[in-house]
C-alpha cells in the first residue's frame, strides 16, 4: 500500500525543491566568492595606502618648508610637522613619528582609534630606533593592525622613524557589513 500522503511529493514539488536547493547553493557560493575578492582588494588597497604615505613623506622631505620657503635640510621635526598638518589620514589609518628614539607626534584623527599605538611599550621599542624598514601585521587590544615603518634618513639629522598603520579589523568590519547586505 501507499505511504501516507504527507510524505509523498509530486514530481513538480521535487523539481521545485531541487531548483530551490541549487539556487541556495549558488547564492551562498557567490557571496563567499565575492567576499574573497573584496578581501583581496582590501589588502591591495591597504598596501597601496601605506606605500603612498611613505612616498609622500619622502617627496616632502626633499622639498621646501611651505612657511619659510627654505629647504628642510636636517630638520626632521619640521618635515614631520608639515606632513602631519597637511595630510589627512584615511579612515582607520594612523601616522606616528619618532625622533631620537622617542615618540614625537601623531596624525589627528576624526574618531578615536580603538587602540593608542603610540602608548604601547613594545611598539615604541620596536619602532622608535628603527634601522631598516619594518612592515607586517600585529595584533593589538584594538584588533589587527597592518603597518609600514620606515627609518627617515636625512644626513646629519636626528634619527627618526615614520610609521603608517591601518586598523585592519575596522576595515574588514565595513566589508563584512556589505557582504551581509549582499547576502
Amino acid at each position: 500500500p501507499d505511504a501516507p500522503s504527507r510524505f509523498r511529493f509530486g514530481l513538480r514539488a521535487r523539481m521545485l525543491l531541487g531548483h530551490v536547493g541549487l539556487l541556495a547553493i549558488a547564492v551562498i557560493a557567490s557571496v563567499l566568492v565575492a567576499r574573497q575578492v573584496l578581501l583581496s582588494r582590501l589588502e591591495d588597497r591597504i598596501d597601496h595606502e601605506l606605500a603612498q604615505e611613505v612616498t609622500e613623506l619622502r617627496i616632502l622631505a626633499r622639498g621646501r618648508d611651505p612657511q619659510t620657503g627654505r629647504l628642510f635640510g636636517t630638520d626632521v621635526r619640521a618635515v614631520f610637522q608639515v606632513f602631519l598638518r597637511r595630510n589627512v589620514p584615511a579612515r582607520n589609518e594612523v601616522i606616528l613619528t619618532y625622533v631620537d628614539g622617542r615618540f614625537y607626534d601623531r596624525s589627528p584623527t576624526l574618531r578615536s582609534p580603538p587602540y593608542r599605538l603610540e602608548e604601547d611599550p613594545e611598539l615604541i621599542a620596536r619602532w622608535a630606533s628603527l634601522e631598516e624598514t619594518d612592515e607586517g601585521e600585529i595584533s593589538t587590544p584594538g584588533g589587527r593592525v597592518k603597518f609600514l615603518a620606515v627609518p627617515v634618513r636625512i644626513r646629519r639629522a636626528s634619527p627618526a622613524t615614520f610609521v603608517v598603520a591601518v586598523f585592519r579589523d575596522r576595515e574588514e568590519e565595513e566589508l563584512n557589513d556589505a557582504i551581509t547586505a549582499l547576502g
